[in-house]
C-alpha cells in the first residue's frame, strides 16, 4: 500500500470514527444512572459532573472544535468568543445537550464527507499549536470526544459507586 493510499484509508477511518462519536457518548451515558448525572465524583477522576462533561463536549465542539476545522480552509474566519463557563447552566436538560451534540456532529460529518482529500494536509498557523493541519484538527476533535467519554466510563466504573 502506498503512503497516499494509507492516508486515504486513515482519513476514511477517521471520518467514520468522528461519525460514531455521538453513539459512543450515548452508550457511555447508559452505564450511569440518570439520578447521578449531577453528582461530581471523586476528584481523582474529575472535578465535573456527568452533566458538565456532556455540556462541555457539546459546547466545545460547537464553538471551538468545528469552527477551528473550518478556519483551516477559511483562514479569515473569525471565531466567536469562547464563553463556556458563562453559558453553563445545570438546569439545561441533558437529553437536549446530547441531542445538540449529535445534531452538530452529524452536520459536521456530512460537511466533512464533501471535503476533498487534498485539503486534509492544508495548514493554519494556530496561535497555540503553530502550523497545524486540517487533519490534525479533525483528529483533535475526535480525541477530545473520546477523552471525555473515557472519563464518563470511569464514572460508571469507579467514580459514582458510593455516591
Amino acid at each position: 500500500m502506498s503512503f497516499e493510499a494509507l492516508d486515504v484509508a486513515l482519513i476514511r477511518q477517521l471520518r467514520q470514527e468522528v461519525c460514531d462519536g455521538p453513539a459512543f457518548l450515548e452508550n457511555a451515558l447508559r452505564w450511569i444512572p440518570p439520578a447521578k448525572y449531577g453528582i461530581t465524583p471523586d476528584s481523582s477522576i474529575s472535578d465535573w459532573s456527568v452533566h458538565r462533561h456532556v455540556f462541555h463536549l457539546m459546547y466545545n465542539q460547537r464553538f471551538k472544535g468545528i469552527p477551528r476545522v473550518h478556519r483551516v480552509l477559511q483562514p479569515s474566519l473569525i471565531l466567536e468568543p469562547y464563553r463556556e463557563d458563562a453559558d453553563w447552566r445545570e438546569d439545561r436538560p441533558l437529553d437536549q445537550i446530547t441531542a445538540r451534540f449529535r445534531q452538530d456532529r452529524m452536520q459536521f460529518v456530512n460537511w466533512l464527507a464533501g471535503v476533498d482529500e487534498s485539503c486534509w494536509m492544508q495548514t493554519y498557523r494556530d496561535p497555540r499549536y503553530g502550523p497545524t493541519s486540517f487533519l490534525w484538527y479533525v483528529q483533535k476533535l475526535h480525541q477530545h470526544t473520546f477523552e471525555h467519554i473515557n472519563t464518563l466510563l470511569k464514572f460508571a466504573l469507579f467514580g459514582l459507586k458510593h455516591n
